[in-house]
């Protein structure tokens, strides 16, 4: 579970959003208990975000909330 963490971590840094994505469906597939699923659900919206409108050029990996 830690390497593929931080393998979709690594991936969604690194903007390689198709293997963030990938990484994410692996780690659906082994949570039985669905433990980790608002941490999936949330990392997939915002890639599917970013897939649609990429961060910008310096971008660094963080989400900043605009809303409350």
């Amino acid at each position: 579970m830690r390497n593929l963490a931080i393998e979709l971590l690594a991936c969604y840094r690194g903007r390689d959003w198709e293997g963030a994505l990938a990484a994410i469906e692996r780690g659906r597939k082994t949570d039985d208990g669905q433990a980790l699923k608002l941490l999936y659900d949330l990392y997939e919206a915002r890639i599917r975000n970013y897939i649609d409108k990429p961060p910008p050029a310096d971008w660094n990996g963080a989400f900043a909330l605009l809303t409350k």
